[in-house]
């Protein structure tokens, strides 16, 4: 089935605007396949978006869908919750876009998450008091994790250097810290009441909690799974936590403003200001902007998106979204520079009111790189499927991060092998005897 899709540009920033299901909550991004998948909560379904024309190509339908839907870069497939008698795990083939499996779980399912370090798929589930693991690779259930995990387990965040996965359990006030080696948890540590936002920091190995009612984050120290201090951020949060990766800064949405955190003091060193109420924050390294959506009531009831400049820490521009419900996660679709934003909420009679998802594209950030584009890398033996880089003989150092920021490999020299790194997109960041360079990576086998 095939959505109908009207392109419209508002401003140098929206692109368009994409008609899928009803009260789209979670999207995420194929880089094997350029698609872009989002789960329409309220409309059973989940749409197939061609990344590179913004069009709807297909229609999956599921079964009351929930929570987060999720890419798994080792074997090309997505993974979202579907509800009803029983709930399970569907298994979608990002080759051929259909439903492969249906994995039973055993609990009332939430929220995913997948570590890629060992190609698992963790689901937070609230109302059952437990974690399920998930077998990427065979597709099967591993383990029910119930010792150690409080009350309304929600949402989860990997610290890579320890494979430890951080949950926080909203009702009880705590952080179940589980050893994704063993999957079972090591350690419980007392938080604030009510969590409603966790991040991580690789740099300094810290992991942020932000709260619903309580105006504090607290920093845990992933090293040694202790809390270490607690910061009065001045107002509550319950937004996405951001790490800006190049100036080592952690965004936190905070009612009217974006308090921003030293990585290296953990002190607070500005609060960015919004003619509205904050909800979403989302990172994008190709352009070094923090992406903020807020609703704005005067003159009209709208969301809005609020573009920051990490290296100013200053708002450059905002976007009327003409539209309400931009209270869930983004996603990044990295080779065309876009940003994928749900829309959903319901009325008060609980009538879904969207089903639209908003693209923001930075074509500036674009042109200035195809300026700079006279840098070129060698891909040997080809582009898709490198094993090495060839770089020109000015370049004194090369540093190569994922999607999410995470630097993955330091090297120096002319011949840099990347046989080692698994399938994705990546940022190549590039320091020549002149200037320093950012290019992407992407692997696809």
């Amino acid at each position: 089935m095939v959505t109908f899709i009207a392109f419209l540009i508002f401003n140098q920033w929206l692109e368009t605007q994409i008609v899928v299901g009803k009260n789209p909550t979670s999207v995420c991004y194929n880089p094997i396949n350029h698609k872009v998948y989002s789960l329409n909560r309220r409309g059973s379904s989940i749409s197939i978006i061609d990344a590179a024309t913004n069009q709807v190509i297909d229609t999956i339908f599921v079964n009351n869908p929930f929570g987060e839907i999720v890419y798994n870069s080792q074997n090309n497939k997505i993974y979202c919750v579907s509800g009803s008698s029983q709930d399970s795990i569907v298994v979608i083939d990002g080759a051929i876009n259909q439903i492969i499996l249906k994995i039973l779980n055993p609990s009332s399912g939430g929220r995913l998450l997948y570590n890629p370090i060992n190609n698992k798929i963790y689901c937070f589930n609230c109302d059952a008091n437990d974690v399920t693991v998930f077998d990427g690779e065979r597709d099967s259930l591993i383990k029910i994790i119930q010792y150690g995990i409080g009350d309304g387990p929600v949402k989860g965040c990997i610290a890579f250097q320890f494979n430890k996965i951080y949950c926080f359990n909203t009702w009880d006030g705590t952080v179940s810290v589980i050893s994704s080696d063993i999957d079972s948890v090591i350690k419980v540590i007392p938080v604030a009441p009510r969590p409603g936002g966790i991040g991580y920091n690789f740099k300094n190995k810290k992991i942020y909690v932000s709260h619903i009612y309580d105006p504090v984050v607290e920093i845990i120290d992933a090293e040694k799974d202790t809390l270490i201090t607690t910061i009065n951020l001045g107002a509550s949060s319950w937004g996405s936590i951001s790490y800006d990766t190049v100036y080592n800064n952690i965004y936190i949405p905070a009612d009217y403003y974006v308090a921003v955190i030293d990585g290296e003091t953990n002190v607070i060193i500005d609060r960015i200001y919004f003619s509205g109420a904050l909800y979403e924050t989302f990172y994008n390294p190709i352009n070094k902007k923090i992406y903020c959506s807020y609703v704005r009531i005067h003159p009209i009831f709208q969301s809005i998106i609020g573009i920051i400049d990490t290296k100013t820490r200053q708002v450059i521009d905002t976007i009327p979204l003409n539209r309400l419900g931009a209270f869930f996660p983004f996603c990044l679709n990295p080779r065309e520079n876009r940003v994928y934003i749900p829309h959903a909420w319901v009325d008060a009679s609980g009538t879904p009111r969207d089903s639209v998802i908003s693209v923001i594209k930075d074509e500036v950030s674009i042109k200035e790189s195809r300026s700079s584009s006279s840098f070129e890398i060698k891909y040997f033996p080809n582009p898709s499927k490198p094993d090495f880089l060839i770089l020109p003989t000015n370049v004194e150092s090369v540093k190569i991060y994922d999607v999410n920021g995470k630097l993955i490999k330091k090297a120096k020299g002319q011949k840099i092998s990347v046989k080692e790194i698994k399938t994705g997109i990546y940022f190549v960041k590039i320091f020549t005897t002149e200037k320093e360079y950012i290019k992407k990576l992407v692997k696809v086998y």
